[in-house]
């Protein structure tokens, strides 16, 4: 289903471990109104091919991650395709 931040270019904060995990820490976008706003990842779940249907590039990266939108705990996936460098969300 997408929503209205699908597709939607973002900048997100992560830390890279030695094994090559990412761990989303903010996420910041501009919404609808022209605010940028700014949310705090409460929880995330790297996915993987064989839990999730939405990969369109292999060597793409995809979180699903868990935010607080006012007071309301929101899940979104996000993805990262390499050869642009552009963090988007995918599906809400």
């Amino acid at each position: 289903m997408a929503g209205k931040w699908c597709d939607r270019p973002i900048d997100i904060i992560v830390e890279h471990t030695q094994e090559g995990e990412l761990i989303p820490f903010k996420i910041r976008f501009v919404d609808d109104d022209g605010e940028r706003v700014e949310y705090k990842v409460l929880e995330y779940r790297n996915l993987t091919p064989a839990n999730t249907d939405i990969f369109l590039n292999p060597r793409a990266r995809y979180i699903e991650c868990a935010i607080n939108v006012r007071d309301y705990k929101r899940c979104i996936k996000l993805s990262y395709n390499p050869f642009d460098g552009i963090w988007r969300i995918v599906e809400e």
